[in-house]
């Protein structure tokens, strides 16, 4: 990522403030955006518990704030705000991101694992995916990719026999080019080939470029936040053995300043900076609180799906505790 990369970046996301969905053009324009959406729907009558769950519900916040914290990292091109800016978006992304409970943990973990990865919060992964859940039963490329991380991050055989299969599998079949990558680059992982990791890699970065899922635009296809999670999962597995060896991609929408900021500073996580007014100040708890575990349930039937109603009502009693 060089300047003329960034001076994109930077006319992208102006675009998204001049378009139709408004993104704030600062931090201060967000701030008042949430304060005033916020006020729209909470009365002095509703309880405390009412509120944290109206707030961690808000999907608008973990895509907005995101997008005005690496905007202004960018724009100041200052790897320490970017790396800050990675953690809350981390953190809200983990706190909010439950989406629909009648899957397992395909959907929740596909979208968060990589925020957490590139943020470098790695006490995270054993609350977003216990090992003792186990596999994921879906048919998506998402489960694919979920189930090899699984195997590599807790370093389990029986889970890489049954994660392979299916891997191989859907690379068989007509896939998007960042989720054959993705596939293809875990599994170069998984078998310790850096080189071919280090070629996948460079096609994920490629592949991010075309995505075209709800919520990506032209400012998040110019950061490959998926790509950065992929590298930092290379330094951290296998105790260490293959930290350095997978080659940094020179795709344009990799920073690779972000990667030498982070390791030359230990891929210590960033810290939390957004200070949150009233009437919202509950979220500067809400952000301040570790996430509970997530659970899988059972149906009738035997089939598992996320407990997306025990983790809210935990992670509620949890910063209820800190009020």
């Amino acid at each position: 990522m060089n300047q003329k990369d960034v001076t994109k970046l930077l006319k992208a996301y102006k675009e998204l403030c001049e378009g139709e969905e408004k993104y704030p053009a600062s931090l201060v324009d967000y701030l008042a955006e949430e304060k005033s959406e916020y006020s729209k729907y909470m009365g002095a009558d509703h309880t405390t518990e009412f509120k944290i769950a109206f707030l961690i519900e808000g999907e608008g916040y973990s895509r907005k704030l995101s997008g005005v914290r690496l905007y202004e990292a960018f724009y100041k091109y200052d790897m320490e705000m970017l790396n800050n800016a990675l953690y809350e978006n981390a953190r809200l992304a983990h706190l909010n991101n439950l989406g629909t409970t009648d899957n397992d943990h395909t959907y929740f973990s596909y979208n968060v694992m990589p925020d957490l990865l590139a943020a470098n919060m790695v006490n995270n992964i054993s609350l977003l995916l216990p090992e003792e859940s186990g596999m994921c039963k879906g048919s998506v490329t998402g489960t694919a990719i979920t189930n090899l991380f699984m195997a590599i991050w807790y370093q389990r055989e029986d889970f890489a026999k049954e994660a392979v299969p299916f891997a191989q599998k859907k690379l068989s079949q007509k896939i998007r080019d960042y989720d054959r990558a993705y596939i293809s680059y875990l599994l170069a992982l998984l078998n310790k080939d850096v080189s071919e990791a280090s070629t996948q890699l460079e096609l994920m970065c490629k592949g991010h470029r075309k995505l075209k899922d709800w919520g990506v635009t032209k400012f998040t296809r110019s950061f490959a936040l998926g790509a950065h999670a992929m590298y930092n999962l290379s330094h951290y597995v296998y105790d260490g053995a293959l930290d350095g060896l997978v080659k940094m991609p020179e795709a344009d929408n990799f920073c690779q300043d972000l990667v030498i900021w982070q390791r030359e500073h230990d891929y210590k996580p960033g810290r939390i900076v957004t200070q949150y007014p009233e009437p919202i100040e509950l979220m500067n708890h809400i952000m301040q609180t570790e996430p509970p575990a997530m659970h899988l349930r059972l149906d009738a039937k035997g089939n598992a799906s996320l407990d997306g109603k025990r983790f809210e009502a935990e992670l509620i009693a949890k910063i209820m505790s800190t009020i």
